[in-house]
């Protein structure tokens, strides 16, 4: 269990515990669920978080991997996960979708060394009106700025419904989405076909 295994990290001394996790981590692997992993180590003080992590962090073999153990940690533990990781991440970053997942509980700061790292491979990622929302949803001003200059004559192209409405727009300033909008005017009836794609679209439009 993990409440076990962290409680035997606690109580082992620092210079013993790393020979200790060598000779136990395949077995202690088998079947770890990796959220609970993550409720558990956040208990270990900075020092022997790291030498834990370090030793098993080959389980991460996705973003949402990734997501899901940074969810439960401190500050200084997600530092440790990030800096461990970050020359690895575009190994796992091959979607929107993966993109999203990695940024979602990063800082700013961590947030902008993974957005410049694959900034250039962004448009590559971005085929769908969700793609869009994904890449650009945790991203300061000017980075959702370069991502939607990058892209703002195919945009329109995107929107085949008022759900790809909701996610072209939602993180747009005012002037992004005049622009997004002039070429949707005369094909609006084909986004709007009910009560609730007029009561979406309205709603992003107040």
């Amino acid at each position: 269990k993990s409440e076990d295994f962290v409680n035997f990290c606690i109580d082992t001394p620092l210079d013993k515990l790393n020979a200790i996790l060598i000779k136990t981590k395949d077995e202690y692997l088998k079947g770890l669920d990796i959220r609970k992993f993550s409720e558990t180590i956040i208990l270990l003080e900075e020092e022997k978080f790291s030498l834990v992590f370090n030793a098993f962090k080959d389980i991460l073999k996705s973003s949402a991997d990734f997501r899901d153990i940074l969810e439960h940690l401190n500050t200084k533990q997600k530092a440790v996960v990030f800096e461990s990781l970050k020359g690895d991440l575009h190994n796992i970053i091959e979607s929107a979708d993966d993109f999203g997942c990695v940024l979602e509980h990063l800082n700013t700061e961590q947030r902008v060394e993974v957005y410049e790292s694959l900034k250039g491979n962004l448009h590559n990622m971005i085929k769908s009106s969700w793609d869009f929302r994904k890449v650009i949803e945790h991203l300061n001003t000017e980075q959702k700025v370069e991502v939607y200059e990058s892209l703002k004559s195919n945009l329109h192209n995107m929107i085949k419904s008022s759900r790809d409405f909701s996610n072209v727009i939602e993180h747009l300033n005012a002037e992004q989405i005049t622009v997004v909008c002039e070429p949707l005017k005369g094909n609006s009836h084909n986004i709007i076909k009910s009560a609730d794609d007029f009561r979406i679209v309205l709603g992003f439009l107040n």
